[in-house]
C-alpha cells in the first residue's frame, strides 16, 4: 500500500501521501460503512478505478 500511495508533500521527516484508488477500494469494501459501497461504484463508473479481469 505504501508504494503504490502518491507523496504530496514532505514536512520534515513526515511525509504526507494519498492512498491509491485501488487501496481505497480495497479498504471501503472492508469497512463496510453506510455510502461505503456507492464510492466503489463511483471509483469504477467514472473511471478513477479499471477493473479488469484476466484470463488464464
Amino acid at each position: 500500500m505504501w508504494r503504490r500511495a502518491t507523496l504530496r508533500k514532505v514536512f520534515g521527516k513526515a511525509d504526507v501521501r494519498y492512498a491509491s484508488p485501488e487501496d481505497i477500494f480495497i479498504m471501503k469494501l472492508i469497512a463496510g460503512r453506510e455510502g461505503d459501497i456507492e464510492d466503489c461504484a463511483f471509483l469504477v463508473s467514472a473511471g478513477i478505478l479499471v477493473i479488469s479481469s484476466s484470463s488464464k
